[in-house]
Order: structure tokens, then C-alpha cells, then sequence
């Protein structure tokens, strides 16, 4: 409910005359392994969708994806059948008129997209990908201009661009670019999966690469503090944004949507029931 709160506050105090233009960015549609973090953008635009209709606030969301062979008809129908939300712009849930949300796609070219892979930065990666982040979002903020822009992926270098853009920002953070575990780590010299041995057991390496840690850290809390609203999906990641985006307003943890329904709907045996097999099939 205080999410809720927070997002419908967001919502009523940008200023727009006709439908209130919501940008959220996407950049994960066509990557299999960004599952959870694409289930959290299509329950939040079904919640958009809803607004639109109960509170009367008229709403036009824009998706920054990449580019693909799917058309926006398929992107839509295949929320619904993965992940059981229904996001269609079709007349039917919303009544007659105008009851249903307008939802456009400003799709990216792969060639923006692979900045933001970190193959693309074998060195300074992080520093790399956040600026192909901003180079996708510029791309994205020529086609719409947003009243509202969403970041959904942890492009936290994206929201400065959104509020030049005269928008309000929110951030739904799944995971911090940078974290007070990893400036520890690189500050004691220990040997880890992203702080090689060889810079490890290098005092002047060590020294460059602490800098160059804390340098994105103070920048990356610098583009947190362009949010109006922050949401963190976990009190982990509260803990670290809190420690790192000292300057943006406190985050609310919003846990992502997990479907239950089909597991509800599973014929569990009762508690008293002993028998540790499964009885059927």
C-alpha cells in the first residue's frame, strides 16, 4: 500500500494537461535471463492500467526495448501468457471508450543495445555500460518525452537525462551497480570474481582500482539523487541504497510479484498426512 501510495503521488503531481506520458525503460525484453525483472515491468504497466481506469488519470505508457523480430501485438500477448498478467490495449476489461491504456514501444537498435553489454567494456565496465545506458535512454527521450520516466532495469545514469527531459523520476532498483561490499573487497585486496588476482596482490593497481570504485560510487549516488520516488526490491538492497544514494529520498522496498495462483491451485496433501512420496503422478 505505501508503494502504491508513493507511485500514485508521483503520478498526480506531474504536470499534464491531456494523458500523462509514463516512459519506463526496458532494455532486457529479449534477454531470457532478465525473467524476474520483465515480470516486474508488466505487473507495474497491469498496475498503471488500473490507475488509468479506477482513479480516472489518464495515462500513455511508452516502453524503451530493444529492437527484435516481435511486433508490440506479441510482446503483449506474451506477458499474458508467461507471466499470467494481462496488459492488452484491447476494449475489453476497461468498458467502452477510452477505459483502456495506451501502450507504445520506442524500440532501440542493437547496435545502442550492445553498450550496454559488458563484453562490449572489458575494462571500466561498469563506467562503460552506465554510459551506454544513457546513450540507449537519450535515443529513447528523442522519439517521447516523458511526464514521468521509470527506470526498471538500474540504469541509474539514465534518471539526470530523465529530468532534463522536464520529467519525473522513479527507480525500482534490483541490484546496485556498485555496493559497499565491493568497495570492501577492493579496499582489502581480496581476490573475487570482478577483482582479478593480479590487481589483488598489486598495492598501486589496488590503489587505481579503489579510486576508480569510489569515484562511480560518489557519481552513481550523485544520479540516484535526480529519483522523486525509490523503490529496492529486498532490505538488502535498501541497506546498500541507502548507504550509497544519500541524497535521494529513502527507498520503499516493493518485494517483486510472485505468481502463487498456480501453486495455490496444486492438491497438497494435508499436513497430517504422512508418506513423504507424492501420491499420483
Amino acid at each position: 500500500r505505501r508503494a502504491m501510495a508513493s507511485l500514485w503521488m508521483l503520478l498526480v503531481c506531474a504536470n499534464a494537461a491531456a494523458a500523462l506520458l509514463v516512459c519506463l525503460y526496458l532494455w532486457l525484453i529479449a534477454w531470457p535471463r532478465w525473467k524476474r525483472e520483465t515480470r516486474v515491468l508488466w505487473k507495474m504497466v497491469h498496475t498503471l492500467a488500473q490507475l488509468h481506469r479506477e482513479k480516472k488519470r489518464r495515462l500513455h505508457v511508452v516502453i524503451f526495448a530493444q529492437k527484435g523480430p516481435k511486433t508490440p501485438e506479441q510482446i503483449l500477448a506474451g506477458a499474458e501468457e508467461r507471466f499470467g498478467i494481462d496488459v492488452s490495449t484491447g476494449g475489453g476489461s476497461g468498458g467502452g471508450g477510452g477505459g483502456s491504456m495506451k501502450i507504445d514501444f520506442v524500440f532501440i537498435e542493437t547496435e545502442l543495445i550492445d553498450l550496454l553489454h559488458a563484453e562490449t567494456w572489458p575494462r571500466f565496465t561498469m563506467i562503460g555500460q552506465s554510459y551506454g545506458s544513457m546513450v540507449v535512454a537519450w535515443r529513447g527521450f528523442q522519439t517521447a518525452t516523458p511526464d514521468l520516466y521509470f527506470d526498471t532495469t538500474g540504469a541509474a545514469f539514465t534518471l539526470p537525462l530523465g529530468k532534463l527531459c522536464g520529467a519525473r523520476c522513479a527507480a525500482y532498483v534490483h541490484y546496485p551497480t556498485i555496493s559497499t561490499d565491493m568497495l570492501a573487497m577492493v579496499y582489502s585486496r581480496r581476490p573475487s570474481y570482478n577483482h582479478d588476482s593480479a590487481i589483488a596482490s598489486s598495492k598501486l593497481a589496488s590503489l587505481v582500482k579503489c579510486v576508480y570504485y569510489f569515484l562511480f560510487a560518489g557519481l552513481y549516488g550523485v544520479a540516484g539523487a535526480f529519483a522523486n520516488v525509490v523503490f529496492v526490491n529486498s532490505s538488502w538492497t535498501r541497506d546498500h541504497i541507502e548507504a550509497l544514494w544519500r541524497l535521494s529520498p529513502a527507498p520503499t522496498v516493493l518485494y517483486p510479484p510472485v505468481n502463487v495462483e498456480a501453486l495455490a491451485a496444486l492438491p497438497f496433501a494435508s499436513a497430517g498426512g504422512g508418506g513423504g512420496g507424492s501420491s499420483g503422478g
